[in-house]
């Protein structure tokens, strides 16, 4: 089963942070716990993200856009 998720970008003097969804690796009840930039690049982030609960943190990678 999967579930949604959302890294969240912000920066000094944002007014509110903007925020990209994800659909989020592993069980349901796991809980995105840690997020590890890889590779930044001009277009986007390849970013590892573990996880809570599940056997050794299900590890996941994710390329998201830069915004």
């Amino acid at each position: 089963m999967t579930g949604a998720a959302n890294v969240s970008f912000w920066k000094p003097g944002m007014n509110k942070p903007s925020s990209y969804n994800i659909e989020k690796a592993g069980l349901a009840d796991s809980k995105p716990e840690a997020l590890t930039v890889l590779k930044a690049a001009d277009d986007r982030y390849s970013v590892l993200v573990v996880s809570d609960g599940p056997q050794n943190g299900a590890p996941a990678l994710y390329d998201i856009p830069r915004q």
